[in-house]
């Protein structure tokens, strides 16, 4: 898909391409290319672990089979992780952290960006407090439709993990 986007915050990188990541056992990404022209061609898509695989090492192995495959294929320079967080009033943001998921979360990012900063890729973690505040996957969603459609008349369809890294760029560049 292509943007036509101006004004773009200063501190996105405007040097491609930028990659942007929704990190877990099922990753969502969005690679921003030719940032530098404001015609950005934006590629976008997931990588999910087989449900075949039991063992959280053997998934955090097909993880990073994965991600070396799409950073050998897009050749980011900047990547943008979502790192975690716990949310001061989600019961779910709790529960996570009890039965172990949030610090397997946390493995796998921290695996991602060991890996992409082996490769010498600009490489940084962000809280979704910092460029989502406290929207909902549902507002998330909206609000990257509604800023796609205004720059490109185009409607993605998309997962919920796809969503959320293309809006994580739209977020940094300003525009969602």
């Amino acid at each position: 898909m292509m943007l036509r986007i101006e004004n773009i915050k200063e501190s996105f990188p405007c040097v491609g391409p930028v990659m942007t990541i929704d990190t877990g056992l099922h990753t969502g990404w969005a690679c921003w290319n030719n940032v530098e022209t404001q015609t950005i061609s934006l590629n976008w898509g997931d990588f999910t672990v087989p449900s075949r695989i039991k063992i959280f090492e053997n998934k955090l192995e097909w993880l990073i089979n994965g991600w070396e495959s799409l950073l050998n294929t897009h050749l980011p320079r900047y990547i943008y992780l979502e790192g975690q967080g716990l949310w001061a009033q989600s019961a779910d943001s709790y529960a996570s952290t009890s039965s172990g998921d949030l610090f397997r979360l946390s493995y796998i990012t921290g695996a991602f960006a060991g890996i992409a900063i082996k490769k010498r890729m600009s490489t940084k973690i962000i809280k979704p407090q910092e460029w989502k505040g406290q929207l909902t996957k549902e507002a998330t969603m909206l609000r990257m439709i509604r800023a796609l459609k205004m720059l490109s008349g185009f409607d993605p369809k998309t997962d919920e993990h796809s969503t959320d890294a293309i809006a994580m760029g739209l977020s940094l560049m300003g525009k969602l």
